[in-house]
């Protein structure tokens, strides 16, 4: 028989478990401390209290210079300060109830816990709060630095398993290695041991990992050590689009202290073309890459390429692949992020500018004339002219005989003129204009006018066959060109009339018979033509 309470504070964080055991006449009282997150993160060993009931809360159990033991005395992080002792944390006063575990006990079958009669858990700070580190009781088993050789503990690395990895223990049947967690755990000897879980949670393969140079296993027999132990080549495919670039990062474990790693980037040069055949150039990115400790948050290498766009391809492939090398780093043990941040570089941006100064120049002139006709027309009967001009545009455009100035003095057209332009050949360095372009490509650049039949099906006309427009009136026209084509219906919208602001505002504060102003008196015509330009 026996009785238990547990003390918790008002968030229900468990502070102080207490066991009454009648028979023996005395409580086993055990401490939990929780650190500066609030996470139960210490918790002390059982510790026997003869004599004493449960009756209250155990005030000052735990103590360290005779002040309560609590997150100060284990969980201040801080390099900088003499007061750090997260890798080196206080130890409990050897008084009271605690005296049981030092050698003043006479009872020597309990050890001495040399002032670390507790266990203590450490979390990950990556918003998960897994378990990273696990100690055991006493000095020998406590959460110390690493580089002191306090290393007997129970640690757990977080990693994701390589493509390559998962094919050579699973071989074809492998599953996708982004669906699969890789979990390492680490002895108090040293010994590392590996798991492959799925994301469903089940277990896939466990074993034992080790360096070329340990003796933890023996060499298969009859084979060599390159057939043991080999190296991974990790990638990082998983590009995420950002507002100005890409970024990509990838988490990797490192086993053992000064591992050795080549870092390196591929990129594929993705050409900008189809806009225009002297509108061509390379996609140029800055790159940058940064290697974060996630124990720690801090980047501890960090490569930056300003520019991809003058590296060239250096692979004996048809793909034209350029490739940054950034040498080999050296890493301690520890579990890191790898980030790749690509974003457009400077030039680029100037280029696009520059690309589309150019495109105006060499393209819209070709279609841009039909926008500036139709808002001239004010009733259904200039719209014969607009008409005309079209059929009339599309017979010089057919015959290629498009030149500086295009007159529609045809029959029913417009008499209007439209001049395109072309470059002072005294300037060698000025841009190009359309007829620069134009001239010697005439077969890339058509237009197609479609008309209803009377069948009211949607018909383009044939300027091999047709030498006039008679009745046939055009509704949609097809402006073909180098870059990209261009659709624009000829839509007519009959004159409406409409009151005046004046008139509206006169009817509807409701002006009686006498005073009130005739809306057909203010009205006024407007005419409405709507072009549609559509980009294919």
């Amino acid at each position: 028989m026996s009785e238990q309470i547990t003390y918790a504070t008002s968030l229900n964080q468990v502070k102080q478990t207490q066991r009454y055991i009648p028979s023996k006449n005395y409580k086993v009282i055990t401490q939990t401390v929780l650190d500066y997150s609030g996470r139960p993160t210490l918790n002390t060993l059982p510790v026997p209290v003869v004599g004493e009931r449960i009756y209250k809360y155990k005030e000052s159990f735990a103590t360290a210079s005779e002040e309560l033991y609590k997150a100060q005395n284990f969980d201040e992080d801080n390099e900088n300060d003499a007061l750090d002792n997260y890798n080196a944390p206080d130890m409990i006063d050897a008084t009271g109830a605690f005296e049981y575990y030092t050698s003043a006990n006479a009872d020597k079958r309990i050890p001495d816990a040399q002032g670390f009669p507790f266990t203590r858990v450490i979390f990950s700070n990556d918003g998960t709060d897994r378990v990273v580190e696990q100690s055991g009781v006493g000095k020998t088993h406590m959460i110390g630095n690493m580089v002191d050789g306090n290393t007997r503990t129970t640690r757990t690395l977080y990693a994701t398993p390589t493509e390559d990895e998962l094919v050579k223990l699973f071989g074809d049947e492998a599953p996708n290695h982004e669906n699969v967690a890789k979990i390492i755990t680490i002895d108090p000897n040293n010994t590392k041991s590996v798991s492959y879980i799925t994301k469903e949670g089940n277990t896939i393969a466990t074993g034992l990992t080790f360096s070329e140079d340990s003796n933890i296993l023996d060499s298969v027999k009859g084979t060599s050590i390159d057939n043991t132990v080999s190296g991974i080549m990790d990638r990082i495919t998983n590009n995420v689009k950002t507002s100005d670039g890409f970024m990509s990062s990838k988490r990797i474990t490192i086993l053992q202290d000064n591992t050795s790693i080549n870092l390196s980037y591929t990129i594929t040069k993705q050409i900008l073309d189809g806009l225009c055949s002297d509108i061509t150039f390379d996609l140029d990115y800055r790159l940058k890459i940064e290697i974060f400790d996630i124990e720690s948050g801090v980047v501890i290498h960090s490569f930056e390429e300003p520019t991809l766009k003058n590296l060239t391809d250096t692979t004996d492939d048809d793909i034209d692949n350029v490739m940054v090398d950034f040498g080999d780093i050296i890493l301690n043990t520890g579990t890191y992020y790898v980030q790749k941040t690509l974003v457009p570089s400077d030039n680029i941006k100037l280029e696009v500018v520059n690309a589309e100064d150019s495109l105006n120049k060499l393209i819209k002139p070709f279609f841009n004339w039909i926008l500036n006709f139709s808002n001239k027309i004010d009733c259904e009967e200039e719209m014969e002219y607009l008409y005309n001009d079209i059929f009339h545009f599309g017979q010089l455009v057919y015959n290629s005989q498009i030149s500086s100035t295009v007159n529609f003095n045809c029959d029913g057209c417009s008499n209007e003129s439209i001049y395109f332009a072309s470059k002072d050949p005294s300037d060698p360095e000025a841009d190009d204009e359309f007829l620069d372009y134009y001239i010697g490509r005439e077969n890339q650049y058509s237009i197609t006018v479609f008309y209803f039949d009377a069948n009211g099906e949607l018909q383009p006309i044939d300027y091999s066959q047709t030498s006039t427009l008679g009745a046939l009136k055009p509704v949609k026209v097809n402006f073909s060109t180098p870059c990209c084509d261009f659709t624009v219906p000829i839509v007519f919208t009959p004159p409406f009339k409409t009151p005046t602001p004046e008139a509206l505002t006169a009817y509807l504060e409701g002006y009686d018979a006498t005073n009130q102003v005739s809306l057909q008196d203010q009205v006024r015509n407007q005419q409405h033509i709507m072009l549609l330009i559509q980009i294919r």
